[in-house]
């Protein structure tokens, strides 16, 4: 997360482009603090949180990448 807040700060990196990083680190953090969980649940709550997070991370991605108005 403190490398995303450093791009995001030094401004390589755009607002919802940063959050949609941290999304995904933020699924990888999950996994890894409950992965005794992640690795006997059902499938189907495993593919939930896939899906879930993947259409989050596509949806800010899409919106981020979005040119400027022109005005």
């Amino acid at each position: 997360m403190l490398i995303i807040l450093g791009l995001w700060s030094v401004g390589w990196l755009a607002g919802l482009a940063a959050i949609a990083f941290g999304v995904v680190l933020l699924k990888f953090g999950f996994i890894l603090w409950q992965l005794e969980w992640y690795k006997t649940t059902a499938n189907k709550n495993v593919a939930l949180l896939e899906t879930l997070s993947a259409i989050l991370f596509l949806s800010l991605t899409a919106i981020a990448l979005l040119p400027a108005p022109l005005n």
